[in-house]
């Protein structure tokens, strides 16, 4: 059913913040179209430092719907890193257009360490003062046009749905491509 929970997730006071398979219909072709009104494509990828969310979630569907490709980094090469050596090499493998974080103040100074050369912050909490970037609310907002649905239809099985990075154990992290066939065979297995 549309109105089953698809995701939730704890949040802060206790409670669980879900959503159903309705909502999430509607609010990833949103993102998508918000990516698309800013220039968006396969060559402005994604980055997300935060761990798993909903709005991670629906960052990740509107990117694949909207052929941006989403790199999800290891929260620990911003949170437990002291010269965010590993960040910093992922950062110059990906250059980013744009970087999720869920609440800034524990990315903050990842955040610093890379610069952001160009790259948009979006963020699910509000960001302090004087720090630029926008609310991930304003993405999930945006009415979805008919051009969502043309750019997902657009897309090949070569085209790439999401980079993954290695542990960086023998040194700095490789990327590890996986496109919108490799996804749908995994579905279809």
């Amino acid at each position: 059913s549309p109105e089953q929970p698809f995701l939730a997730e704890r949040e802060g006071g206790g409670g669980w913040r879900s959503l159903t398979y309705a909502r999430a219909a509607e609010q990833a072709p949103a993102v998508a179209q918000a990516l698309i009104d800013r220039g968006f494509g396969a060559s402005r990828p994604v980055m997300v430092l935060s761990g798993n969310g909903i709005d991670h979630a629906l960052l990740t569907l509107g990117c694949m719907l909207a052929g941006v490709p989403i790199c999800p980094v290891s929260p620990a090469y911003a949170l437990l890193s002291a010269d965010f050596g590993k960040l910093k090499a992922a950062w110059a493998l990906i250059r980013p257009r744009l970087v999720y974080v869920d609440s800034f103040e524990p990315y903050g100074k990842a955040l610093s360490a890379v610069g952001l050369a160009g790259a948009e912050l979006v963020c699910s909490a509000p960001l302090p003062d004087g720090v630029p970037g926008w609310r991930f609310q304003t993405l999930a907002a945006r009415p979805a046009t008919r051009e969502v649905q043309e750019r997902a239809g657009s897309l090949g099985r070569d085209d790439i749905a999401k980079i993954l990075l290695t542990s960086g154990s023998t040194g700095a992290p490789k990327a590890v491509v996986n496109t919108h066939g490799m996804l749908s065979a995994n579905q279809e297995m």
